[in-house]
């Protein structure tokens, strides 16, 4: 699950049931249209208490929606183009064939009234104080209905992100009555004048109650949406206090974090996350220590370590390098690779500890049990009901993963440049030595038919000359002596003790 649409209802929902329009409702003609721009007025309802039209979010285009125009927040209860934004220009049009379409700037064209026509009866449209923008034929009958295709049932599903298909349904609320029904009935979802939502047949008959929480619509506005966590929620908002903001009514599921556990999936808030039920507000979803968001601005698309993972190397296994932080009330249901029992909690830590595949250890020292579970984490949630406690491994000491330094030009030229005058000054210092032998014994034997016991002398001074030249080679720069030590040894004022054979003269 990810970050546009994570979760789909098996049924569409009207805001409010449609009665039948009264002649004091606007009625907005065939060839109607609003453009998009920002001073461009909306289709109000008579009250002015909603409003249908373009909202700029950004400078990326406008959404065309409907809104509460009388309190501050202008809060949005539907849009159509939520992941397609229009573009200054654009217009929605009520056509001469009686079709609501958004035609963008761009030439693209979306039909938001599926199915309905002039053909199919329409002859005008109206936004109403019901918050519903409706088609209607010229008797004022509602057509613009959406349906369930099931047996009454209403079921919230996760989905196969990038995917519409659904994967988990974890939440079901069933008929109140077990009446077989015709394959053929309709089914509606309601939300009435008096705030209680549920579903009706074909007939009328009240099928599934979702909720029969009522608030006076006199002094409340009132909302009904599926929020992006997950979780169905009734709002209402009092109408005579401009300072107030909407408060949550109903909310199903009662807590999404435990009741939503995925065979195959993130769970409620993604991968390496950790779920926690808010009831005053959204759903809460946090990374464990030493883990980090992916992309801090859609914290569903999960979490990953922020630390280098133990090396499966049996030569090294780093078992030093790492420890455990403890979370009580923390559960990750699902995805154990492991199961010891009876074991202690110092135990289950040391198996751990030994796998480089075990990102958490589950221990509940209830029943002496241990789990083992690798990355990635799924269904993580935070309860009171929970008694055991998990065990996140962490690298120890600095656990910030530190990236991979990249070289960039100016270092690889500095680079190349100290090994290349390395190089020469290897070759220039043997070249010394080689031109100091060579004089040094043509020296000697220039000498030596002359004196055998100047020869003698020169063979000395040539030992002194080729033991200071390999004091000069010495790999180890604190070995070498300075310029005016050479000199020293030179001049005889130094005594030149033997070197050490340096291992770059066997390269030669």
């Amino acid at each position: 699950m990810a970050f546009k649409l994570l979760y789909a209802l098996s049924f569409l929902l009207l805001l409010l049931p449609i009665p039948t329009i009264a002649q004091t409702y606007p009625n907005i003609s065939f060839g109607s249209s609003l453009p998009a721009q920002e001073d461009s007025p909306p289709w109000a309802s008579p009250s002015g208490e909603f409003a249908f039209g373009f909202r700029k979010l950004s400078n990326d285009g406008f959404i065309l929606a409907i809104w509460f125009d009388k309190i501050p927040e202008k809060t949005i209860v539907w849009s159509a183009n939520g992941n397609n934004l229009a573009p200054k220009g654009s217009t929605v049009e009520l056509n001469t064939f009686g079709q609501l379409v958004l035609n963008y700037a761009s030439g693209e064209q979306t039909l938001i009234s599926h199915d309905q026509s002039k053909d199919t009866g329409v002859a005008y449209a109206a936004m109403l104080d019901t918050g519903n923008f409706v088609l209607a034929d010229r008797d004022s009958n509602n057509l613009f209905q959406l349906t369930l295709e099931s047996n009454g049932s209403v079921v919230l599903y996760t989905t196969n992100f990038p995917l519409d298909s659904t994967n988990f349904p974890y939440k079901r609320i069933e008929p109140i009555t077990s009446n077989l029904v015709d394959a053929d009935s309709a089914f509606q979802l309601i939300f009435n004048q008096s705030g209680s939502i549920y579903v009706t047949d074909s007939k009328g008959n009240i099928r599934t109650i979702v909720s029969d929480r009522t608030v006076s619509v006199q002094d409340f506005y009132h909302r009904a949406t599926f929020d992006y966590d997950g979780v169905f929620r009734h709002y209402t908002y009092p109408k005579n206090n401009g300072s107030s903001v909407w408060s949550t009514l109903l909310f199903i599921p009662k807590n999404i974090c435990w009741e939503l556990t995925e065979e195959t999936g993130g769970g409620a808030c993604g991968f390496n996350i950790i779920c926690k039920q808010d009831p005053k507000g959204p759903t809460t979803c946090e990374c464990p220590k030493n883990y980090m968001f992916i992309d801090p601005n859609d914290e569903r698309k999960g979490c990953k370590q922020n630390f280098l993972p133990q090396s499966c190397d049996e030569a090294s296994p780093e078992t030093d390098l790492f420890g455990f932080q403890a979370m009580l009330n923390t559960d990750w249901p699902n995805g154990d690779y492991e199961h010891f029992q009876p074991v202690t909690e110092e135990w289950c830590k040391q198996t751990c500890l030994s796998d480089c595949f075990c990102a958490i250890a589950i221990y509940d020292g209830s029943r002496s049990d241990c789990w083992k579970k690798g990355i990635p984490l799924s269904n993580g949630r935070m309860d009171l009901g929970v008694g055991w406690t998990s065990l996140v491994k962490i690298r120890l000491g600095n656990s910030t993963r530190r990236p991979l330094s990249i070289p960039d030009a100016k270092t690889k030229r500095s680079s190349n440049l100290t090994l290349i005058g390395s190089v020469l000054m290897l070759i220039v210092t043997h070249m010394v030595v080689v031109i100091i032998s060579c004089l040094v014994v043509s020296h000697i034997y220039s000498r030596k038919a002359k004196n055998d016991d100047d020869a003698i002398d020169d063979i000395k001074m040539v030992e002194k000359y080729v033991m200071i030249a390999f004091w000069c080679i010495q790999e180890d720069p604190s070995m070498r002596p300075t310029m005016k030590i050479v000199t020293q040894m030179l001049e005889g004022i130094l005594e030149v003790s033997v070197p050490q054979n340096p291992s770059s003269l066997y390269a030669i």
